[in-house]
């Protein structure tokens, strides 16, 4: 549940100013925080029902070691992730990431013969689509995320293949405009839905951890 508050004079001042309708800016401005907030509800139900992990180490395991190269390894890490999903099911592969802000560096920093960026097409306010790795994966950043998780998931070509359901019977319902003796406009927003985790074993983690690198032995 939502709800907006308003100030007449300064809805009619923006309208005379703008040629803006406030109660058409507050309807779309609330609408799209309740598809963000249920986005990063659904994206973390995931990374918390996922039933395995692996670990990948932000940093190169000694001092002097090429960075590039070695974050090339984050692949490998991605790719042991879609495997223990192959492993667990035995039908699916990964098809999506998710992830949050260490993973997001990596990923951008791969370079074009590896990541494909997508334009989200103007200003971003949640969870987003940001482009596709290796081909493969479609890549999402959420900023909600913890800094060090990524979820690796897999996602079913018919609804009996759903590892996790959303479904949702009352999209977004919103009361009537009211203006109290204040001349303070009032409206309320809801949605109502149902949300089930059908096979965990779709969904894997990788969380970045940060060792200490060391001199190479010598």
């Amino acid at each position: 549940k939502l709800k907006s508050l308003y100030m007449f004079d300064t809805a009619y001042d923006l309208k005379v100013s703008f040629g803006l309708d406030m109660d058409t800016i507050i309807m779309k401005a609330t609408s799209g925080e309740i598809g963000f907030e249920i986005d990063n509800e659904i994206m973390t139900d995931l990374l918390n029902v996922a039933p395995n992990n692996i670990n990948w180490d932000y940093n190169p395991p000694y001092r002097g070691m090429e960075i590039k190269e070695y974050r090339l390894t984050f692949i490998d890490a991605i790719n042991e992730a879609s495997n223990t999903i192959l492993a667990a099911t035995k039908r699916y592969e990964g098809t999506f990431i998710v992830t949050g802000k260490l993973g997001a560096i990596v990923i951008e920093g791969l370079g074009k013969e590896h990541f494909t960026r997508t334009s989200p097409g103007g200003v971003v306010g949640g969870p987003h689509l940001c482009g596709i790795l290796e081909e493969k994966y479609k890549v999402y950043k959420n900023p909600n995320y913890p800094d060090d998780m990524i979820l690796v998931g897999a996602r079913g070509e018919m609804f009996i293949e759903a590892g996790y359901v959303y479904a949702p019977y009352l999209p977004v319902f919103a009361t009537q405009l009211l203006v109290d003796e204040n001349l303070k406009g009032k409206r309320g927003f809801c949605t109502i839905y149902a949300k089930k985790t059908v096979n965990a074993n779709m969904y894997c983690t990788v969380t970045v951890i940060e060792n200490k690198s060391t001199n190479p032995a010598i």
